[in-house]
């Protein structure tokens, strides 16, 4: 079953997807299906914040811009339709200990496959872009990231607002180039997926409740991403 949540500026619509989406990566083809749920951010107002979503940062510095851009009418990305609109985090601001989040509200899930497109923009200290999941608050979640200026894809788990990464694989992230980002969870087994990739599996038990899921950005990354979706094993709550 499929969802498209489509962020528009009074509400969230959500219908029926006509649209194919990525098949899954040749290890995961036999895994069972569950509720699909996208926000493609396409009929949201250009330069509004998406309806449906809460900012947040763990650290320091301001919140973020976070608003729903044009995205220069980029037309696919890794075989999959790249609607017009992208959601776009946009302030600059260099805090170094700054960890951008926006989190959709209604949506929660604990064993998924999670996943979005995004695309790094620009940034001197970070140009990163990562997935949120299993998220209980701005001080516990999990985090999958890559990094352009760092050539790497990392798993972290964010515990009382301590970072500790669970898994890296060094590979090109490039810039102003769409990438896909993926994390599978079953209980406390994990799987990071890059650009249809498996990168590393870890295990780690510290979060075992369902919880929303977002994306995230580092200090001055300017970010784009699509097609946040995820798809709940255990049923969207």
């Amino acid at each position: 079953m499929r969802n498209v949540w489509s962020i528009v500026g009074c509400g969230i619509l959500c219908f029926p997807s006509c649209s194919g989406m990525d098949a899954p990566s040749a290890d995961a083809a036999t895994a069972p299906r569950g509720i699909e749920t996208r926000f493609d951010f396409e009929s949201g107002d250009v330069g509004s914040f998406p309806a449906g979503f809460s900012s947040d940062r763990t650290g320091g510095g301001p919140l973020g811009k976070w608003v729903i851009d044009e995205g220069e009418g980029a037309s696919s990305m890794h075989g999959a339709p790249l609607h017009g609109r992208v959601l776009a985090q946009l302030d600059p601001d260099a805090t170094e200990s700054r960890y951008l989040l926006c989190v959709a509200d209604d949506v929660s899930a604990l064993d998924a496959r999670w996943w979005m497109h995004f695309q790094a923009r620009a940034g001197e200290i970070d140009q990163a872009a990562g997935i949120v999941v299993r998220y209980q608050d701005p001080e516990n979640y999990y985090l999958a990231r890559a990094n352009a200026l760092e050539g790497n894809v990392r798993f972290y788990k964010i515990v009382d607002g301590k970072r500790k990464q669970l898994g890296s694989t060094v590979t090109p992230v490039t810039p102003k180039t769409w990438h896909k980002l993926l994390v599978e969870a079953r209980g406390a087994k994990f799987r990071v997926e890059y650009d249809g990739t498996t990168l590393f599996t870890v295990e780690d038990q510290a979060i075992t409740r369902a919880g929303k899921c977002g994306l995230w950005t580092k200090a001055d990354s300017v970010t784009w991403f699509d097609d946040l979706t995820v798809e709940s094993f255990d049923g969207v709550r």
